[in-house]
């Protein structure tokens, strides 16, 4: 998502730039300050638009009819390529002040993905040029990827994956093309629908109807440096994992949809990862998401989230750019339901404890009712919301609190975070008092120095209350309290404004027999409380074969720590670890 970012804002200063030199490529009259276009000069400009805006050769601009007229002080000119009159470009220039007001595509798009008519056209030119069309093959294939590559065009995930098999065909290629750059056919404007249709029949090539996702097991095998294999499944389960899809607590669950990628490791890597995937799962209208992953030659399966799909739907799993090994550990789950429509989820998988687990990059819906396209993505602990209305093609973006959408998948609900990016407002969010601050990885010293004392390491996602604050030559030193301990943490390592952030959740733990809290590790320590099995609670620091746990008061571990919960040490031979209760709901099963 960043490197697109990137390239998306690198191709708009681009024509920005290329809008500066328009100016400066032919002269203009000049009066009272102003810079006045005459008919002439506005003919001028308007072929640099095709040619270094829109990306017509000069040949083809040439051949272009142009209109001018002149209505309440503004200068209109309409400019159409002679083979396509419905295709109409517009430039308008105001004849008080002198200024260039707009130069209007009619294959321009507010999809998020659109590269821009410069880049569409340069691929599609090369395209033609090189018969790649018409000589479709093994070569061909290879070489519409190549002109993408160099263009800096990112194609979604059927392209990419489609030019790798030989059963790809020439129609396919061109429609995942133009939606790769316009999004679904139905958000195409007319122009651009026309135009695919040009390509279809200028090379006799059939139109593909919508088609129902084949079910069954497919597999893609990239030789590079890096050398994997690809596996995507639609109702069907692969032959390695059925095995590890007997998990007790997977009993009656069927796979809807998954997909996993295997590398071939090296005798040289120090990874001992070989394998890793998303599988979602259903029995009757309930979802569950898994993860599985491969250390050497077994695999092992983990749940993720039984909230973050909704009810009944039908997701389907795919890798982002799965051909690239920078995106390799990012997954779009999409599915669509009577009230949201497109909704593409992008989840990242993350090991944590040595258990898999995923947090929620990014979003993208549109309201079934309204048409409304809503984006949200995670941003260094910021969630930001894009929303473009239809009708008017307006886009309209701002930040997020994001302690109101949890981006952590186990502690993620769905229909609550659509809900929240149609109405931020309205939904109900977690308040800790100011003095509440959360500490990521740090130690906690008896003084304000790193030369003083440790009395141990806070497992990130520790909240703390505020006592004080003293100068630090880097960063201010915290005064803390966290239940029964007191000390100073670097400011260095502390977030004072808790929010749901990929690295802000501590470990859970169930005790799993009747146990003792105690107020330190020492053989005589007075006891805190009595703990019955199955007790949850959340892990702050782990000292030797003892955890330092925070137990909440009215609830189950959840996202975070309860402040005003009981504290105390806890064995951990008698307690349970894991990310979430849900994978340690799995942990137990699997020891019965």
């Amino acid at each position: 998502m960043l490197v697109y970012r990137l390239l998306q804002r690198k191709r708009i200063l681009c024509c920005l730039l290329a809008f500066s030199l328009l100016l400066a490529a032919f002269p203009c009259a000049i009066a009272n300050g102003y810079t006045y276009y005459q008919k002439e000069e506005q003919l001028s400009y308007a072929k640099s638009c095709l040619t270094e805006v829109f990306g017509y050769s000069s040949e083809d601009a040439e051949a272009f009819c142009f209109e001018q007229t002149e209505h309440d002080g503004i200068a209109t000119v309409r400019y159409w390529h002679p083979d396509f009159p419905d295709w109409v470009y517009t430039s308008q220039f105001s004849l008080t002040d002198g200024q260039v007001l707009s130069s209007v595509t009619p294959f321009g798009s507010s999809y998020s993905g659109y590269p821009g008519e410069n880049s569409v056209r340069y691929i599609l030119t090369l395209v033609q040029k090189e018969n790649l069309l018409t000589n479709w093959n093994k070569a061909a294939r290879q070489r519409f990827g190549e002109i993408m590559e160099q263009d800096g065009f990112a194609p979604n995930a059927d392209l990419e994956k489609g030019l790798l098999s030989a059963t790809y065909t020439a129609q396919e290629a061109l429609e995942d093309f133009f939606v790769s750059c316009y999004g679904n056919a139905e958000q195409w404007p007319e122009a651009v629908t026309e135009w695919y249709q040009w390509f279809l029949d200028t090379y006799q090539l059939t139109s593909i109807q919508p088609a129902e996702t084949a079910e069954g097991v497919t597999r893609y095998r990239v030789e590079d440096e890096h050398p994997r294999v690809l596996t995507e499944f639609y109702h069907a389960t692969p032959p390695e994992l059925v095995d590890v899809l007997k998990h007790p607590m997977l009993e009656g669950w069927t796979v809807i949809s998954g997909t996993m990628m295997e590398f071939d490791l090296q005798e040289d890597t120090d990874s001992v990862l070989a394998g890793e995937g998303l599988i979602a799962l259903g029995r009757e209208e309930k979802r569950i998401l898994c993860a599985v992953d491969q250390q050497e030659d077994e695999w092992r399966v983990t749940p993720i989230s039984q909230t973050a799909l909704p009810d009944g739907c039908d997701p389907i799993i795919t890798r982002k750019d799965p051909m690239s090994v920078l995106h390799a550990n990012r997954f779009l789950i999409a599915w669509e339901n009577d009230l949201y429509q497109d909704v593409v989820m992008e989840v990242w998988p993350v090991i944590r404890n040595n258990e898999m687990t995923a947090f929620l990059h990014s979003c993208r819906f549109t309201d079934a009712s309204t048409k409304i396209q809503y984006q949200m993505w995670e941003s260094t602990d910021i969630i930001v919301l894009t929303t473009i209305d239809p009708k008017t093609q307006t886009e309209k973006a701002q930040n997020l609190n994001n302690y109101t959408l949890p981006i952590l998948l186990p502690y993620l609900d769905i229909t609550t975070m659509l809900e929240a990016a149609k109405d931020p407002v309205s939904v109900e969010v977690m308040v800790f008092s100011e003095e509440i601050i959360v500490c990521s990885g740090v130690h906690l010293r008896k003084e304000a120095t790193t030369h003083s004392k440790d009395q141990g390491t806070l497992m990130a996602g520790t909240l703390a209350t505020k006592l004080g604050t003293q100068k630090g030559k880097d960063a201010p030193w915290y005064h803390v309290k966290i239940g029964l301990l007191e000390g100073y943490v670097s400011g260095v390592y502390v977030d004072e404004i808790p929010c749901y952030g990929r690295t802000s959740s501590l470990p859970v733990a169930i005790t799993t027999e009747d146990a003792t809290l105690v107020e330190n590790t020492g053989l005589f320590a007075p006891k805190v409380a009595e703990v019955s099995s199955g007790t949850s609670m959340h892990i702050i620091m782990e000292q030797g074969n003892w955890y330092y746990v925070c137990i909440p008061q009215n609830q189950h571990a959840g996202m975070w720590m309860d402040p005003d919960g009981t504290y105390g040490y806890i064995k951990a031979d008698q307690v349970q670890v894991g990310n979430s209760l849900l994978q340690l709901e799995w942990k137990l099963a699997e020891e019965k």
